[in-house]
This record gives C-alpha cells, structure tokens and sequence, in this order.
C-alpha cells in the first residue's frame, strides 16, 4: 500500500505515527488481501479510515489543491539536476513520508549535548549478569538493555527530560509527563532488503523492576522482528533510545520527533582510537577502559543545556555504579553475588614486570585471596533455593586485598588454582566462585591429612 493512494483524510490520520508510518502501510497492505491477517486492534483502526474488510478504499471526495500550489517538497533553494548518465527516481509512498517526518522535525528547535563515558564497569559486570542468565537459561543481557535503564532511572533525577511542548489554544505549553514510556529505535529488513526504523515503546517503565524491564524490552523487540507490533505500541512515546553504535558508528545527531523532549543515541563501545593498535598488555597495564559515546539530542524549547549535560552525567554516574544501579539489578535477577565496583587504579607503571616489593606484595595477594576463598567459600554459597540472598564476607572481596576493576585483565600466580600457574584475576575469581560459591558449599581444609586435602581441592577446582 502506498500513501499516495489514500485519502487526504486517511493520509493524515496514518501520519501520526511518524517514523513508524511505513510499518503502518505494510500492515494496511496485508490487511487490503486479508483482513486476518492483522490483529484486532489494527483493525478497528483501518476500519476508522474507511476501508472495508474486502480491502477496498472507501474514496473520500477530498478539496484538491489548486493547481499553482507549490508541491511539500518545493523550495526557494535552488535544487541539483541530474548530470548526464544519471538516473532520477521519483520518491514515493513511505520514502516520500520519511522525507516529510525529516522536513517536520525540522520544526522542533533542537541541541545536542555530547558525553564519553568509560564502560569497564559495564563490561564487567554485564558478564557476570549473563553467566547467571546462561546457567538458569533466562536469555542474554545487551548493553542496550542496561543503557536503557540508566535512562528509565535517570529520568528521577533530572525529570524535565521526560517532558514535551505543544501548543494548545494557539499558546505554547509544557506537559509533564507522569510515566516514562522509553522508545527503542528497532532496525528492520524489510522483504526487497531494504532496512527501515521502527520506534515502539516499553510502556511504563518507570513502574517495572529490572527484570519486568528486561521482559518488556525483549517481548517488544521479539514482536518488532516478528511483526506482531500493535498500535498502542507507538503510541504516547516519552523518551526514546537509539543504539547506531551496533553498527561500528562512533557518535551520531538523531532528529528529534515532535511530541519528544529528548532522543538519546550510544555510539560503538571501543578503546580509543589511539590506543586500537597497541598490545592487550599495554591496555591492562595502563589500566585502560573502554568508552562509549552518549548524546542527548533535545527540544531547547523546554530543556535547557545544563539539564541535558546533568543528565549524561547521571547516566555516566549509574553506568559505573552509583546508587546502588548494579546492586538493584542483582537483586531484581535473583543474583546471589556483589557487582564490580569502580575504583581508581592502584597499580603502580611498571606494565606487569615483578621488578619491586609493590608488585610482589599484590602477586602475593592474589593467593591470600584464593586461599579464602578455600577456607571460607561456603559463606558465600547458594544452598536455600528458597532463600535467596546477596551474601557477602570481606575475606571473600578482591577489593579487601587492594583489587580493583582494573585488575581484571592482569595475570597473577594461582597457587595452582585448576591446575593453572598464572590467570588474570577475573579467571580467577570465575574458577572460585563456580568451585565454591555456587550450589554447593565444602569445607575441607580443617582435614590434618595434606593427601586427602590436595585429592579433594584438586578434583573440586
């Protein structure tokens, strides 16, 4: 179904849906051959546009433009001609409508406020996240999963970038939005190939506890690729999330729909560009984090700068770990373990090398902390799958023993952990957390006899 072959009438009543007008005409198509095809609520809405179950278009005598009026996509600017040899397409039906969704954004007055965030925290502990998720089979959390709650629980702390304009009796007005219904920019491959954008919404997510969130967002995404989006869907958009970075691009400017205070977009989580080329023993010597670009485009009518900067930083703020982000959503998960924090690096710059009494004393750390975990791992354990519980005991925490996030990636002597000489640190911590902390909880090293002691350790770890 094209747009041109509706009514002035229908035309307009399918434009509200702005960005998501193409999906819209794919669906009416389906609905003109069978009008099964589509869900109830898509049908009662091709049903107010007049068009019957049989799929013809009830043709509404609609006032013709006179014939000197100027065409939406005239100008005062002088427009390129095709050289010789070119070929010029005329753009039609849901090309045609971007065209007039890009031309009307053009109406909302808009700035950009641009932030670089370092995501190790992140990286960690989304990892940890989807072990728990692989091992109970409760799917896999993505970046955007996580940025997109920063910014449902961001939007408490800086509220006006919820909010929108509109004009009301010819004077303009700011409406305060009560919920967050957070959009999902959703790159589609439409049947010729062709990719095009969808915008639904997770509805009320600023009610939902992670895991809810976690559902809502993956239920809109599976029915976005399967087709099975409904009209409630794009309606009432408050704040929306777009994620160009998937595709490898570093920072973009989204356009701004009417009816939105703020559109914010993440670009590719990287090392810096200077750093890309240099050895993974240069990276975690120096301590050195990945980053991810973040902009927050806004309507300048309502939202000033400094509350768009205030609110990048809070999403910086809740990405490293600040107000307990990490620790609710273990909680919400049902994962029985503490987050990685973020702290400054306390390595000292000698790049890995046992060359002074800082680097021994760390070295020998690591294998007070393993030889800890064998002792005291138990404490930690999940035995009640009725009661479950973040447990935690200092003797059992890397940062007790002076680790921080930065260590992760730097090897240290194993005391012969799983039979290895040296790991980083995170491997490490994976081996003892899975030998003692999980399900089942040993004490052994009370045993006098150092044979059975080493049998039991060695086939343990």
């Amino acid at each position: 179904m094209k747009l041109e072959d509706l009514t002035t009438e229908q035309q307009e009543k399918i434009s509200e849906f702005g960005l998501n007008t193409w999906y819209v005409l794919e669906l009416l198509g389906q609905y003109n051959n069978d009008p099964d095809s589509v869900s109830d609520n898509w049908k009662e809405l091709f049903r107010t546009l007049n068009i019957n179950d049989n799929g013809n278009n009830k043709k509404v005598k609609t006032k013709q433009q006179p014939a000197s009026a100027p065409s939406t996509y005239q100008s005062n600017i002088s427009m390129p001609l095709p050289a010789e040899g070119d070929e010029a397409v005329v753009i039609r039906g849901v090309g045609a409508k971007v065209i007039e969704n890009m031309n009307s954004s053009l109406s909302v007055p808009t700035a950009t406020t641009f932030r670089t965030i370092p995501v190790k925290v992140l990286e960690e502990n989304r990892r940890i996240i989807n072990e728990h998720l692989k091992k109970n089979r409760g799917g896999k959390i993505s970046f955007t999963h996580i940025i997109g709650w920063a910014i449902v629980k961001g939007i408490a702390y800086v509220p006006v970038m919820n909010n929108s304009f509109t004009v009301i009796n010819s004077e303009p007005n700011l409406i305060r939005k009560k919920d967050v219904n957070l959009g999902l920019a959703v790159d589609l491959e439409k049947k010729d190939g062709s990719r095009s954008l969808i915008v639904p919404n997770i509805k009320k997510a600023n009610l939902l506890d992670f895991k809810k969130y976690f559902e809502a967002y993956n239920d809109i995404i599976n029915r976005s690729r399967n087709n099975k989006i409904e009209v409630s869907d794009f309606q009432g958009t408050t704040i929306s999330l777009t994620n160009p970075g998937t595709i490898g691009t570093v920072a973009s400017t989204p356009r701004l729909m009417i009816g939105q205070g703020a559109i914010i977009a993440t670009g590719a989580i990287d090392y810096p560009a200077e750093y890309q080329a240099v050895t993974n023993e240069v990276i975690t010597g120096i301590g050195l984090s990945k980053i991810m670009n973040i902009t927050s485009t806004y309507d300048h009518r309502i939202i000033q700068g400094a509350e768009s900067g205030l609110f990048l930083k809070i999403l910086s703020d809740l990405l490293r770990g600040e107000e307990n982000f990490y620790e609710d959503i273990f909680r919400d998960l049902g994962i029985p373990m503490s987050p990685v924090k973020w702290y400054v690096d306390k390595k000292e710059e000698d790049f890995g090398k046992i060359e002074n009494i800082e680097e021994i004393e760390r070295q020998a750390k690591a294998i007070q902390l393993i030889n800890m975990f064998r002792v005291r791992g138990h404490l930690l354990a999940n035995l009640d799958p009725l009661y479950l519980k973040v447990q935690h005991h200092p003797e059992l925490d890397p940062a007790n023993y002076g680790f921080t996030v930065w260590d992760y990636d730097r090897d240290f002597i194993t005391d012969g952990l799983a039979g290895l000489r040296t790991a980083t640190l995170r491997k490490i911590l994976d081996i003892l957390y899975q030998t003692y902390c999980d399900k089942i909880g040993v004490e052994y090293k009370h045993i006098q006899n150092p044979e059975e002691k080493k049998w039991l350790q060695d086939k343990m770890e």
